[in-house]
C-alpha cells in the first residue's frame, strides 16, 4: 500500500449504533479502514473495490460487507453512487455473526436478481426511517439490518466459506464484540480456556496474528 490509510472512527455514527447514508464517488475514494462495520451497494456507476489488497469489480449487483481491520479503497470508471450502512456488530443476532466469521477471505456477494430487489427495497425502509422522526427510529433500523444481513448471507451459512480454525471464529468474535472497550488479553485467553502465555502461542500459530 503506498498511501497511508485513513481511520475512520466511531464519531462517524453519531453516537448510535447504526447509519446509513449515500456516497457519490466520482474517481477515487482513498484507502481507509474503521472501528465499525459497513456495508456498500453501487445503485449507480462502475468501478473497481481493492481490499486488503485484493481486486473486485463494482457494478449494481456486487454486495461488500467490511470487517472492523479490512483497508480498502475505491476506483471509479464510471461515477459511483453507492449505499454505506455503517454499524456496529453487538447489534446482530448470533448467527449472522457466526456467518460474518466464516467467510476464509473478504466478504464479496453477487447478489441474484431477486435478492438485489429484496435487498434495495430494505435498504429504501432503513433511510426512509432514519429521515422520519420517530423516536424508536433507530432500534427499527437495527431490525432492519438484521433482515437485510439474514436476507444476502443467512441462507448462504452451509455454503460459506469456512475458517479451519473454531478458536479464530469464537475468539475474534469475541474481540468485535466487544472492541468497543479494548479487551485485555487476559480477559481473552480467559474466554478462551487457556494460559495467556499458551493461548498467545496456540492464537498465533492458528491465525498468524498476535
Amino acid at each position: 500500500m503506498s498511501e497511508k490509510p485513513i481511520k475512520r472512527t466511531q464519531e462517524v455514527l453519531n453516537g448510535n449504533d447504526v447509519l446509513i447514508g449515500i456516497s457519490k464517488i466520482d474517481k477515487h475514494y482513498p484507502l481507509h479502514f474503521h472501528s465499525f462495520y459497513e456495508i456498500e451497494l453501487a445503485i449507480d456507476g462502475e468501478g473497481t473495490q481493492i481490499i486488503n489488497g485484493n481486486k473486485y469489480s463494482i457494478d449494481t449487483s456486487t454486495f461488500f460487507i467490511y470487517h472492523v481491520n479490512d483497508y480498502h479503497e475505491i476506483q471509479a470508471d464510471k461515477p459511483l453512487t453507492m449505499v454505506n450502512i455503517a454499524f456496529n456488530i453487538n447489534i446482530l443476532d448470533e448467527q449472522i455473526i457466526e456467518t460474518l466469521f466464516s467467510y476464509e477471505n473478504e466478504i464479496v456477494i453477487s447478489l441474484t436478481p431477486h435478492k438485489l430487489q429484496q435487498t434495495i427495497s430494505l435498504m429504501n425502509i432503513m433511510k426512509d426511517i432514519s429521515t422520519s422522526l420517530r423516536s424508536n427510529k433507530y432500534l427499527i433500523m437495527e431490525h432492519l439490518l438484521n433482515a437485510l444481513l439474514f436476507t444476502v448471507i443467512g441462507s448462504q451459512a452451509s455454503n460459506a466459506p469456512r475458517k479451519k480454525s473454531l478458536l479464530r471464529n469464537e475468539v475474534l468474535q469475541y474481540i468485535h464484540k466487544n472492541f468497543a472497550r479494548s479487551p485485555s488479553l487476559e480477559e481473552v485467553a480467559a474466554y478462551s480456556g487457556y494460559q495467556k502465555n499458551y493461548f498467545c502461542e496456540i492464537f498465533k500459530k492458528k491465525t498468524g496474528m498476535t
